[in-house]
């Protein structure tokens, strides 16, 4: 597909639009926008940033770029980490952090509606002052947008309980690629949770990477506060261990709401940090979180001990949770505090049974390729998941990297899996896609082409 540059006779429009103090053309602006968190990143500059302030505008920017063909990358906190957020092709990136406002905290029907370019951090804010949990909460939520998150997949520590981030969504307010506004899902008010009226359109723009349209607007569930919660850390000689905990909790059902394993490379990047000396020597640690009245949650507490136990597991001083937190917040901030250079990670979805062996193949590859390991964290249980960590040294080498990365993902795939869980594939092995996808990825540049016949939105992120 040929596409054409933004011309002077675009700016023009798209200052009318949105405003002169909205519209960015200056080089050390374009160069923020190059990139989102992905590394190492094929920088590529954008021609004009606008930030809109409304969905009028945001419709009207979308008519202007697909009548002149020119591509447009919207773009939320810019925290993602597999290239959905960099302009591939220059042309228009779309910044939404400017609609940041709550429209309706809703707290009889328990639904929040809010903008896109709300960060998941203000929106908690916000609702938690009226008595609830907030719908998403990431570990890059002070960052982190909700429409961002939406069109991602994101994931945060509640999707046990709470189901997945587009389980939450009750209706979006989506501009389609030609510049019509829409809403999708929620009934007439947008707040009916599931309805059989018609295929569950919400769903095209979940994950969808903006390739489909733009979000403008969510609505989405609420959810009170618990009674209690608790929280237990178990060390273990050996990751199997703690792995055969999980499918015991998992077997017995029973209802903790997250689940995390450390295994010893990741252990060892937490005792690099001051609060180290406090982290034990362990070749695996396995925090469970659980929540409710204060009785159920003193039963699942020593019903999860029990089964620790027989796996030879040690409880920890519970004072330790609060460096390594509830689900790995803080596993970021020690990869970046440790040592040189950036960090890449892959999340793959690992069926439970498959895990050690999966992590055993992802070490060699990065062996294989000489490339710093920081360590994997296993999540949750429907399904499990591994965030694999690893150094990024050296930007200029990329095929290495991309080589690396691609590798991973094959042998992830050998076992069962799925390329990713919450965090995208990575743009640079998009051509993997149809080895889960097979046919259905046909389907889906159909549904593509029909919405997007000229490829605007975020082209590049299909193969």
């Amino acid at each position: 597909m040929r596409y054409n540059h933004v011309n002077e006779n675009v700016i023009s429009q798209l200052i009318e639009i949105c405003g002169k103090r909205n519209v960015l053309t200056r080089d050390f602006h374009l160069i923020s926008y190059a990139s989102d968190f992905y590394k190492p990143s094929p920088k590529t500059m954008p021609e004009v940033v606008v930030l809109p302030e409304k969905s009028s505008q945001i419709s009207e920017v979308v008519k202007v770029a697909n009548t002149n063909r020119i591509p447009l990358t919207p773009v939320g906190g810019l925290t993602g980490i597999s290239g959905g957020a960099i302009p591939k092709f220059g042309g228009v990136v779309m910044d939404l952090r400017k609609l940041d406002k709550i429209i309706e905290i809703d707290t009889e029907n328990m639904h929040v509606t809010c903008e896109a370019g709300i960060t998941c951090s203000k929106l908690a804010y916000e609702v938690e002052k009226k008595g609830f949990l907030p719908p998403h909460f990431p570990a890059s939520r002070y960052a982190a947008t909700i429409g961002g998150s939406i069109a991602s997949g994101g994931i945060d520590g509640r999707q046990m309980v709470q189901g997945s981030l587009g389980d939450r969504v009750s209706s979006l307010k989506v501009v389609l690629p030609d510049g019509e506004i829409i809403k999708v899902g929620g009934g007439v008010a947008g707040k009916t949770e599931k309805t059989s009226t018609g295929p569950p359109l919400k769903w095209l723009f979940v994950g969808s990477f903006g390739v489909l349209g733009v979000i403008v607007e969510a609505t989405m569930k609420l959810y009170p506060k618990p009674e209690a919660s608790e929280s237990v850390l178990v060390a273990f000689n050996k990751v199997d261990n703690a792995l055969k905990v999980a499918i015991e909790i998992k077997r017995k059902n029973i209802p903790v709401t997250c689940l995390t394993i450390w295994d010893k490379v990741a252990i060892s990047t937490h005792k690099k940090m001051k609060y180290g000396p406090a982290i034990p020597d362990a070749d695996a640690l396995l925090l469970t979180d659980f929540e409710g009245p204060k009785e159920i949650c003193t039963l699942l507490r020593q019903k999860i001990l029990n089964i620790c136990h027989k796996q030879n597991g040690y409880e920890i001083n519970k004072r330790v949770i609060q460096f390594i937190s509830g689900y790995g917040a803080d596993f970021y901030s020690a990869i970046a505090g440790t040592g040189k250079g950036g960090w890449g990670a892959i999340d793959m979805c690992i069926p439970l049974g498959k895990v050690n062996e999966a992590l055993n193949s992802f070490y060699r590859v990065l062996s294989k390729y000489e490339i710093e390991p920081l360590g994997a964290l296993i999540l949750k249980l429907n399904p499990t998941y591994i965030d694999f960590f690893y150094r990024v040294h050296d930007e200029k080498n990329r095929l290495k990297y991309t080589e690396a990365v691609k590798e991973m993902y094959s042998a992830g795939l050998k076992f069962g899996g799925s390329l990713s869980h919450g965090m995208g594939v990575k743009v640079d092995a998009k051509d993997l896609l149809i080895t889960e996808l097979g046919e259905s990825l046909n389907i889906l540049k159909k549904i593509k082409k029909v919405l997007d016949p000229y490829n605007i939105m975020n082209p590049g992120m299909l193969p």
